[in-house]
């Protein structure tokens, strides 16, 4: 198992005090990566393991070794496969060393990807990579939870324009605190530069909404970009998002807050990404109202009543019929009623 002399390695230690150890091999070119492991009370290397499931063959070095990342029980790694161009992540719990098929970062590029770094991050797989989609090498993000079949929050991280022919490499991904930090080598300047990025401010999120056939109640659950009904639910009835105050009104932008009808021909699900909202303020007037809930599923007793204008047990959700609800999820609109005007705060 002779290491590629020019495929950098990586290296991880576990709480536990035990060594891991991943590198790509070079024997007869078939460039396969391995991991090997040593037990903190061990004084030798066990036998190697393959991380991935390619025979990678390759008659030149491609000068790229995997990258791993060790959270608790698991280890997560990303490595480039010569012969498809493309760069692809995977795991594995660190007792078995046993790894899920390949996620490949970018499927729908034709283009080649390489380089690609991983930090394993509250269960989720985050990955930086060198990519060609735009006909120069960009560095690009995305990540995945354990056991997720995709790669989601894609975005590029070098910030010159798609069309210039500047030089973005060397990508390296570390994580300090509750933030990422980006580096890479940047020679948009005229000589290269190491440029950073850093989720210093709100992380994206991406929130699943399933839709029922016919009438549903929905909310905004994250600060989005475009906040049009046509946008966020494109297989939704034109026509049919209805607010209410005192009386139902035909809307066309969804708010923070806010409650909606929306009516479906069919059964639906849609993907909403944007940033989430520390404090939500939801304002109420006296009666019935249509509200809705942030990012994060709380209970009713969290939401906080400063001014104890909630009438108890009249809050609302509609599937098929109406029922009581003892949890706000995202995504969802909700029917509440108010013994007067006053502001309900959502918070985390």
């Amino acid at each position: 198992m002779e290491p590629c002399d020019c495929c950098q390695s990586d290296i991880e230690i576990s709480e536990t005090g035990d060594i891991f150890f991943a590198y790509r091999n070079n024997i007869s070119n078939q460039r396969k990566h391995f991991i090997v492991r040593k037990d903190f009370n061990l004084d030798f290397f066990e036998e190697p393991i393959q991380m991935s499931n390619f025979n990678d063959y390759a008659s030149y070095c491609p000068a790229s070794g995997p990258s791993i990342s060790i959270e608790e029980n698991n280890i997560a790694s990303g490595f480039h496969v010569s012969q498809h161009n493309n760069s692809y992540i995977n795991y594995s719990s660190l007792e078995s060393l046993s790894f899920t098929e390949e996620i490949n970062v970018n499927p729908g590029s034709g283009a080649s990807q390489n380089f690609p770094i991983v930090v394993l991050k509250e269960s989720v797989i985050h990955s930086i990579w060198v990519d060609y989609r735009n006909g120069n090498p960009d560095i690009y993000y995305g990540a995945t939870e354990l056991g997720g079949d995709e790669l989601v929050n894609e975005q590029r991280m070098s910030d010159d324009s798609e069309e210039s022919n500047f030089v973005q490499k060397d990508p390296f991904l570390i994580r300090s605190g509750d933030n990422l930090i980006c580096f890479w080598s940047d020679n948009r300047t005229g000589d290269y530069q190491i440029f950073i990025a850093t989720t210093g401010g709100p992380q994206s999120l991406t929130i699943t909404l399933n839709l029922n056939s016919d009438w549903n109640l929905i909310g905004l659950p994250l600060n989005v970009d475009d906040s049009s009904y046509e946008v966020l639910f494109p297989s939704a009835v034109e026509g049919t998002l209805f607010g209410f105050s005192e009386s139902y009104e035909l809307e066309s932008q969804l708010e923070l807050g806010s409650g909606y009808w929306l009516r479906f021909g069919a059964p639906a699900s849609t993907e909403i990404s944007g940033l989430p909202t520390d404090v939500l303020e939801v304002q109420l007037v006296d009666g019935w109202n249509l509200f809705s809930g942030a990012h994060q599923e709380i209970n009713v007793d969290q939401i906080i009543d400063p001014d104890a204008i909630i009438i108890a047990g009249t809050i609302y959700q509609f599937d098929v019929g109406y029922y009581n609800v003892e949890s706000i999820i995202p995504g969802k609109g909700y029917w509440i009623r108010s013994s007067g005007e006053g502001t309900l705060y959502i918070a985390e």
